[in-house]
């Protein structure tokens, strides 16, 4: 029986503005998110204000907003969004109004403006003019196709509309969003999400980002408690680890932790991230299943139900060039670094891995992630490592250190942690061609289902088939799992403790990264051209060399070359047959013929493609 607990989450609607004075602070406000009017004059009066982007919530509101650009001297609208505080406050002088730096504060708010322009689909943020503008998005922006370059962070030409549903922060029946333009990269990343494929690029001269307040939840926040039926959550970090309960497949009871569904589902790793959650009708019943190491359960009817959807919307902070890595809490974070911060590198101890009370900008200045100039960069929290070496990289200089319990390194340059799995986790669980698994020690004893030897159907379990392959041992690892099509069968075998099954004809298959596939048995009349792939391992039968010898080449064969012959013609069968391994090459000029091991091969001209032999891996030759 599921027991129905309610926990109210405080999530205020931006409804009418609260009118405020020119000395008001953000403490003094109750809510995280609130809509507030200035008055004019702000800009002489009102108070002190600490930090510059992001300000110290001691700060007069109207007066960061001057400072911010985010409402005139004659006072306006602005949205008011607290934030964690920051080891560090750097003041600026900005729109007449000067701020002051200060160390650590244990509270924070940014500013958010409110003024709207209704846009078409069509329309890209080339057309608009302040950097930082609400826009209102009609229906119907995924058909037709409209212009999107990148993914998270887009060109500026790319249909703001396209690009807001595509980065998952409002739907197709369109929505309200804040648009703030972000300098140009060197790269741009397309991606298939949510209805819209976006394009790859490359350099650009401006981006634009959407901003959109985020919902800190709890593992445990389940989505009746949620307001909105369409909500921006951010999920913390190690919701894998705890034991709220989840019912259902891609659609969940309304009672289910949504971070921990957000990690069943793959729209978030283990380590949090953003999420926005939709309400659905209730269903009369959800399939449990398991995926990303999370088991769920199936139930029958229920009332209410959500899903998700995986928002890549960059809910960045602007620091400067004396932020640290443990500034933040998350264990990831998008920031914008700005210029000149080479030369506030006398903080930074490491290379690639960086103590985590350096310097972030000179850090990814130093790692090559951004220029001089700035940029956008995501850090990502490590733990700590035993020692940190020193180099001279991009201009600065970072230094050697000792131990230290804590680490961070920038999104993109190292490869990410292994998705933890189950014993029971299957290959057809991943949509994706390559994934690199962990898998948990004990899985011999949980070898059930699998069929095949080196190459698997698609429905074997993963981590029994890596120690059947000899990947790993019962002990567990981390395995890489590559996809392949089906084959016509799949034989059993008996190896390293666990015993597979036959199988016939299935759709799919898969083996493991620097696993050599089962070989293809050809016939002696077989050429390379029906081969698919470029290094292929084939079985030749005997007496291949009794047939007629239609071979073209000598090392170097046409590849309209019979493959058995030419083997025996290379050495690299007798006309016993056996296994032999082709590689596919270009095509030469010319072939030259020859006479060898009772196989003649004539000489040719120029032809399109070659092939190449090699012997066998010895997991193959006994």
């Amino acid at each position: 029986m599921k027991t129905v607990a309610v926990l109210l989450l405080a999530v205020l609607p931006l409804c009418g503005a609260v009118d405020i004075v020119c000395s008001t602070t953000a403490r003094s406000l109750t809510d995280a998110q609130i809509e507030v009017q200035c008055p004019s004059g702000c800009a002489t009066e009102g108070g002190t204000v600490w930090g510059t982007g992001t300000y110290t919530d001691d700060s007069s509101v109207c007066r960061a907003a001057v400072h911010d650009g985010k409402i005139p001297i004659s006072g306006g609208k602005v949205i008011v969004e607290k934030k964690p505080g920051q080891s560090s406050y750097m003041g600026s002088t900005k729109n007449g109004v000067t701020t002051n730096s200060y160390g650590s504060w244990a509270g924070s708010f940014v500013l958010t403006p409110v003024a709207s322009v209704v846009l078409q689909c069509v329309d890209k943020a080339t057309s608009l003019s302040a950097s930082t503008t609400m826009v209102q998005c009609p229906s119907g922006c995924t058909t037709p196709s409209y212009p999107v370059m990148g993914t998270a962070v887009y060109t500026l030409d790319s249909s703001i509309c396209s690009a807001a549903i595509h980065s998952g922060v409002i739907p197709n029946s369109g929505g309200s969003v804040t648009v703030e333009k972000w300098p140009g990269q060197s790269s741009y990343q397309g991606l298939s999400l949510n209805g819209i494929t976006s394009t790859s690029y490359g350099p650009y001269s401006e981006s634009f980002v959407f901003r959109v307040p985020a919902f800190k939840i709890l593992c445990g926040e389940q989505s009746r408690n949620l307001k909105s039926d369409r909500t921006l959550v951010r999920c913390p970090a190690d919701c894998n680890k705890q034991s709220d309960s989840v019912w259902g497949t891609n659609i969940y009871t309304d009672d289910s932790s949504i971070c921990r569904a957000g990690i069943h589902d793959r729209k978030i790793p283990s380590s949090g991230g953003l999420l926005t959650v939709e309400k659905r009708p209730g269903q009369n019943s959800y399939v449990g299943s398991t995926q990303n190491g999370i088991t769920t359960s199936n139930y029958g009817s229920w009332s209410g139900s959500f899903v998700l959807i995986q928002t890549l919307a960059e809910v960045a902070e602007s620091i400067d060039c004396s932020s640290r890595g443990n500034a933040f809490g998350e264990d990831n974070i998008t920031v914008q670094c700005p210029d000149g911060c080479a030369t506030s590198s006398y903080s930074l101890w490491g290379t690639m891995i960086y103590t985590v009370d350096s310097y972030i900008c000179a850090a990814a200045i130093h790692a090559g992630v951004i220029s001089n100039a700035g940029g956008i960069v995501t850090v990502e929290k490590r733990p700590g490592r035993a020692s940190y070496q020193g180099t001279s990289q991009n201009g600065i200089t970072s230094s050697n250190y000792g131990s230290y319990p804590g680490s961070f390194t920038f999104r993109g340059l190292l490869p990410s942690s292994p998705e933890m799995i189950q014993c029971s986790t299957r290959a057809n669980g991943f949509k994706e061609e390559n994934v690199t698994v962990q898998c948990p020690a004990g899985c011999t004893e949980q070898s059930s289902s699998l069929w095949g030897t080196t190459v698997y159907t698609e429905d074997s379990m993963i981590c029994a088939a890596a120690i059947h392959a000899g990947v790993i041992s019962n002990s567990g690892g981390v395995v890489t799992v590559e996809k392949l099509p089906g084959q016509n069968s799949y034989q059993s075998s008996s190896q390293n403790g666990i015993t597979s099954s036959s199988y016939g004809s299935y759709g799919k298959s898969f083996t493991f990264h620097g696993l050599s596939p089962m070989p293809q048995t050809l016939q002696c009349t077989d050429d390379a051209r029906i081969l698919k792939g470029n290094v292929v391992q084939v079985f030749c039968p005997e007496n291949c060399d009794a047939e007629n010898h239609r071979v073209w080449g000598t090392g170097t064969y046409t590849a309209d070359s019979y493959v058995c012959q030419a083997a025996i013609h290379d050495g690299k069968l007798s006309s016993m047959g056996g296994l032999v391994t082709v590689e596919k090459k270009p095509g030469q000029s010319q072939y030259v013929g020859s006479s060898r091991n009772d196989v003649t091969t004539h000489s040719y001209g120029a032809f399109s493609e070659s092939f190449i032999l090699t012997q066998a891996p010895d997991e193959f030759l006994g």
